[in-house]
């Protein structure tokens, strides 16, 4: 994730060789997410510093967070 524009991380989603696979989360896992400690996990690998924002979503019955 070598940019300056932005970016994603997608959690609960996987690559296939036709695209891209929703598999989701159980909503305990996603519910388990918090973005303040999530910023603190990302803030030991990037350099300068981010600020993840956090967004969960639910398709067909399956959480995932954006």
């Amino acid at each position: 994730m070598a940019n300056t524009q932005g970016g994603f991380i997608a959690v609960g989603v996987s690559e296939q060789f036709t695209g891209f696979s929703f598999d989701g989360l159980t909503i305990a896992e996603a519910d388990s997410f918090d973005t303040s400690r999530l910023n603190r996990f990302l803030q030991n690998y990037v350099d300068p510093p981010i600020n993840a924002l956090l967004r969960k979503v639910t398709h067909d019955g399956h959480a995932s967070n954006i």
